[in-house]
C-alpha cells in the first residue's frame, strides 16, 4: 500500500516530507494530548523532543505551536497547542488522521502536517497498521 501524501496542505517541502502514521483518534487523544504512533514517529521524532527546536503543527484549519511530552516509551503532544488544533479542526474521537513531518534545518523548525482522512464514494475499507 502506498504511503499517503497531504491533499489539502500544499506548501510543504516535498523532498523533506516524511510520512509518520495513520491513526484513529481516541477520546484520550482528544482530551489529554495526541499519542504519536508507530516506529517512524520514534525513529524520526525522538531526537527532537530534547532539542531546542520549535515545533509547528499545520492542519487545513490552522497552524499552531505544539510541545512534546514523553514518558516510558511513548511520545505525545501536550494538550495546550493540541487542544487548539482539535477545536479549530473539529476533531472528534473516531476521526482518522494522517501525519507527516518536515524539518527545516535552516530555521530549526520541526513541521508536523496533519489531515483528516477523507473517504471517496468508491472507498470500501481502510487498512490501518500500528507499528510499535
Amino acid at each position: 500500500m502506498a504511503k499517503p501524501v497531504p491533499n489539502l496542505i500544499k506548501n510543504y517541502p516535498e523532498d523533506q516530507l516524511h510520512y509518520l502514521f495513520t491513526k484513529i483518534l481516541t477520546a484520550s487523544d482528544i482530551k489529554y494530548g495526541l499519542i504519536l504512533m508507530g516506529q517512524a514517529s520514534k525513529d524520526h521524532l525522538q531526537g527532537f523532543k530534547d532539542q531546542r527546536v520549535k515545533t509547528m503543527l499545520h492542519t487545513p484549519a490552522l497552524s499552531q505551536p505544539v510541545f512534546f511530552k514523553s514518558c516510558d516509551r511513548m511520545m505525545s503532544l501536550c494538550q495546550g497547542g493540541w487542544g487548539v488544533i482539535v477545536r479549530g479542526n473539529g476533531f472528534v474521537a473516531g476521526d482518522i488522521i494522517n501525519c507527516w513531518f518536515a524539518y527545516d534545518e535552516e530555521s530549526r523548525v520541526l513541521n508536523l502536517i496533519m489531515e483528516r482522512v477523507r473517504f471517496s464514494a468508491n472507498s470500501h475499507h481502510l487498512r490501518i497498521t500500528h507499528h510499535f
